[in-house]
């Protein structure tokens, strides 16, 4: 496996995850008081905000010049794992919060980041199918954060 066929993915997504993560950072400072008063919704923020983090700093880790198969799966592997953690707390958040749906939102909300998880796992021991993994788990960042953003934007209101 070379990383330098992923290269244009990698470099896309370290654009898009910036971007994203500076407008869910703005959307969230418009109703931060609403945010911070409903129980689970801080750490759902966190969670959403986190996800993007992890793909802009493993996609950005990526790109660096002849970075070794086995590094970069070690890098997904401790930056997705930390990424999980914060879906993991969100969940427990939101499940303690009593809000309905939760537990079917804090099971889309983990997806990503165990995907990149599985992904890294399986780049660990040899099986190259563990990029286009990686690569779904980013792509399912995308939509859960900007579904995220728009509950904090918007359905944090009604």
């Amino acid at each position: 496996m070379h990383l330098d066929d992923w290269a244009a993915f990698f470099t896309g997504a370290v654009g898009a995850a910036a971007a994203l993560v500076g407008l869910l950072i703005v959307a969230m400072s418009v109703n931060i008081k609403a945010i911070v008063a409903i129980p689970g919704m801080p750490s759902r923020a966190g969670s959403a905000i986190a996800d993007l983090m992890a793909v802009l700093v493993t996609s950005a880790l990526a790109l660096i010049p002849h970075l070794d198969p086995f590094w970069f799966a070690i890098i997904a592997v401790i930056v997705s794992a930390a990424g999980l953690g914060f879906a993991i707390q969100s969940a427990v958040q939101l499940y303690r919060g009593g809000r309905r749906g939760a537990t079917a939102r804090s099971a889309v909300g983990l997806a990503p980041m165990l995907a990149a998880l599985a992904g890294a796992v399986l780049l660990l021991v040899g099986i190259e199918a563990g990029m286009l993994v990686i690569a779904l788990g980013f792509a399912a960042a995308f939509i859960v954060a900007v579904l995220n953003s728009w509950v904090l934007l918007v359905e944090i209101l009604r």
